[in-house]
């Protein structure tokens, strides 16, 4: 679609080092270390279309041995979902059916968007214990679509909840997620259903401790585990009067109450500053970046209005091109 003179502005996925095993240089330099009390490994293959066979096949058989979590992108976007259509002819023109075939469908694994989702699909992810880890800020600024929450809750799927990058999704903030995860479920299926703060509070704790295969040491207030506790001050007036803790603090708390976080028993904000690093040097240091980053941002700003009519002509492609469901785009 794009002109050949404008090929040299495109890019795409980074590439590997190809002189270099990068999944033997993990194993040597990470797996096989020494453990470090709060640093645990993942693995993370950028999305199975841009991976072989092989090399899906090879990651999932390093993180069994080590039983690690694995995270990777699904069907982030229509565009996807369409590109599994044409491309995958042999596996139904499904991802999910594809990796399914590879063996790589496992409660190691944990796939990140998961908007378009088919329900053949949602019920192989069950039937395996594949989890799924929902960023539905960053979905909705990208207008990827709504996730198919109720769905998922439905067929028994693990869901965790994250924030997604600071690029597509601005507030790194787990509050923000919690309520827009409890809001959206609403969107994802016509019928009531069961109240969803709960449902919330638990993919952002125990759901997520558990894709991370940290289930039995995080994600939980109770005897054995970690100290990871974050201390609301109740005097705001979201608390006010307390009529239930879980539903107020994913419906109305956004962040502004947190005044202390203790992690692993060590006391990290105290009275709301961090007692870890000098935050007044770190916002000094994003200063000092500014300037180059502002330089930077023009010149892709610039190579991307060239490129803008024939993204836009893509775009337009791509919505119109018929699927067997919908995610977002609903009509008035």
């Amino acid at each position: 679609m794009f002109p050949k003179d404008l090929h040299p502005l495109l890019s795409s996925a980074a590439e590997p080092e190809r002189q270099l095993d990068l999944l033997a240089h993990f194993e040597s330099t990470c797996l096989t270390a020494p453990p470090r009390p709060r640093v645990h490994w993942a693995l993370g293959p950028s999305a199975p279309e841009r991976c072989s066979s092989a090399l899906m096949a090879r990651t999932m058989e390093l993180a069994r041995r080590y039983d690690i979590p694995v995270y990777s992108h699904i069907y982030e976007s229509r565009g996807m979902a369409l590109q599994a259509r044409l491309t995958l002819r042999e596996h139904g023109g499904s991802l999910i059916k594809r990796l399914a075939a590879e063996g790589a469908l496992d409660p190691l694994l944990n796939l990140a968007h998961s908007v378009w989702l088919a329900r053949d699909e949602i019920d192989l992810l069950a039937a395996t214990g594949t989890g799924v880890v929902l960023n539905p800020q960053g979905n909705l600024k990208m207008k990827c679509g709504i996730p198919p929450i109720r769905a998922l809750q439905d067929a028994g799927v693990r869901i965790g909840l994250g924030c997604d990058n600071c690029s597509c999704s601005d507030a790194q903030n787990m509050f923000m997620a919690m309520k827009l995860f409890a809001l959206l479920a609403a969107a994802s299926d016509p019928l009531p259903g069961p109240p969803q703060a709960a449902a919330a509070l638990r993919a952002a704790t125990e759901s997520g401790a558990e894709s991370a295969r940290l289930g039995h040491a995080i994600g939980r207030i109770a005897p054995g585990y970690k100290a990871d506790l974050t201390l609301i001050d109740m005097s705001d007036p979201t608390w006010s009067p307390l009529n239930s803790a879980v539903r107020q603090l994913v419906h109305v708390e956004a962040g502004r109450g947190v005044r202390h976080v203790i992690v692993d028993g060590a006391v990290v904000v105290r009275d709301r500053r961090l007692t870890t690093i000098d935050e007044d040097e770190i916002y000094d240091a994003v200063e000092a970046v500014m300037p180059g980053f502002r330089r930077d941002f023009a010149a892709i700003s610039e190579r991307v209005k060239r490129l803008q009519p024939w993204l836009d002509a893509a775009h337009q492609r791509m919505v119109s091109t018929e699927l067997e469901f919908d995610r977002i785009y609903i009509p008035f």
